[in-house]
């Protein structure tokens, strides 16, 4: 009970959870530091029980709608793992019935299917694109971006800070699909990217 207590105490922003990702998505290598931090063998390991129940009772729906490794709080974090590519880091504190960030969910399904990111499903965007001649260049066979293909930092902070970025559209669409959920206080998402 204790180390369960010590655990859910932790102090964390969706940067930390994001760079926590990173560092996952990255073989357990620190993307910041560029120290390993963690053996690839538990790497493996944590990043498969995520896949499997990282996100409580809705696991399943979560594995089908989002795809990717991930790790909920019942403070209203989500971790999120994209393998050999980024770690992402959301936060908005209302959850839903299992306990999951309800903008969150809301939000990393809309990011995923956006960017092409679900881990166990082809890019359908990558794949029209083939069928009219189109290369493969800067994706991986599933169509998702690989390392290669990643903006470099300061590209990524620009596409969090810009207008055009994903993020207030993640929070519009957000915002439509939890109306239902809505309490008379108002709760931004915070979705933070940290490259591998």
């Amino acid at each position: 009970v204790a180390a369960y207590t010590m655990a859910c105490s932790l102090l964390t922003t969706a940067r930390d959870s994001a760079v926590i990702g990173a560092t996952l998505a990255n073989g357990g290598i620190n993307p910041l530091t560029k120290e390993l931090v963690m053996a690839k063998e538990i790497v493996n390991q944590t990043v498969t029980v995520m896949m499997s129940c990282g996100m409580y009772n809705g696991a399943g729906k979560w594995i089908v709608d989002v795809g990717l490794p991930a790790k909920s709080g019942v403070g209203g974090l989500i971790v999120c793992v994209v393998p050999g590519v980024c770690g992402v880091g959301i936060f908005s504190p209302r959850l839903d019935k299992n306990g999951n960030s309800t903008r969150g969910v809301l939000v990393a399904k809309a990011c995923s299917e956006a960017l092409g990111l679900h881990v166990l499903k082809a890019n359908e965007h990558q794949s029209a694109h083939q069928s009219r001649g189109g290369s493969r260049t800067g994706s991986g066979a599933s169509g998702r971006p690989t390392r290669s293909s990643r903006p470099s930092s300061n590209e990524a902070h620009s596409a969090r800070t810009s207008k055009k970025s994903p993020a207030p559209a993640g929070r519009d669409i957000a915002d439509r699909n939890s109306s239902k959920h809505q309490t008379s206080s108002r709760t931004r998402v915070a979705p933070t990217i940290a490259p591998a």
